[in-house]
């Protein structure tokens, strides 16, 4: 049976909330910035309520390692 589409949004925004969403941290108010030449943003997840960077030239979260990482090379 198909699912409405009423029934498909309610189940996203279930999903929203279970896994939160980035946002800036420090109230929104953090600033980018460059990393060996990598634009990167540092993250809360309003739902797993954690801290990591997201690269702003991929939009892609980057795990704890990936940003130690980029800061070595």
């Amino acid at each position: 049976m198909t699912k409405s589409i009423a029934d498909q949004l309610n189940e996203a925004q279930a999903r929203r909330e279970r896994t939160g969403r980035w946002v800036a941290a420090c109230g929104g108010k953090e600033e980018p910035m460059v990393v060996q030449g990598v634009r990167v943003l540092y993250c809360w997840n309003t739902g797993t309520r954690k801290h990591a960077y997201l690269n702003l030239d991929t939009d892609m979260i980057m795990a704890a390692g990936e940003f130690e990482a980029l800061c070595t090379r």
